[in-house]
């Protein structure tokens, strides 16, 4: 994945309370604000992304934004996902079933670009048909992902490599 900023973090102790030491104000915890280190705006706690510069943000410790939008250790997870190649079917195709925009990891994603290659999108399209109709993913489908993964690298391991033939 290219080196580009995913999302920004806001520690409230660094970057709101030690910053303004003495000068800081318990009672207005909920108010404080602090500078987009992107473009320099000022995001507001009940911000989940700079209204400048459109980037994601992460405040850490702050109550206003748990409230709102939850875990910052699993916001910063659902931001970090490794979407498949536009031109992979079966892997959009998986990803639109299992509700997920992409692979937890990028480890995920080679091993699933590595073995579509090897069966093809036609047989990778199956193993998705087929894991996505399996009873136990019906309540959660976000299980297909790995469970799709599993079935195609042994799908893949169990492939024969056609090797070219010599005339002669």
């Amino acid at each position: 994945m290219d080196d580009e900023q995913l999302y920004i973090v806001i520690n409230f102790r660094r970057d709101v309370i030690d910053m303004l030491g003495e000068h800081y104000d318990a009672s207005m915890r909920d108010q404080y604000e602090a500078s987009c280190p992107m473009c320099s705006e000022s995001v507001s706690q009940d911000m989940d992304r700079c209204h400048c510069c459109e980037i994601p943000v992460i405040w850490e410790g702050s109550r206003v934004w748990k409230r709102l939008y939850g875990s910052p250790e699993a916001m910063k997870k659902k931001l970090t996902v490794f979407p498949p190649a536009e031109d992979d079917v079966a892997g959009n195709k998986l990803m639109a079933l299992s509700g997920l925009t992409g692979f937890a990891n990028i480890t995920q994603r080679r091993e699933w670009d590595r073995a579509v290659k090897k069966v093809g999108q036609d047989k990778a399209i199956q193993v998705v048909v087929w894991v996505s109709g399996q009873e136990k993913h019906q309540k959660n489908p976000r299980g297909i992902v790995p469970h799709a993964l599993n079935v195609i690298k042994m799908t893949a391991r169990r492939t024969k490599r056609t090797r070219p033939t010599t005339q002669s």
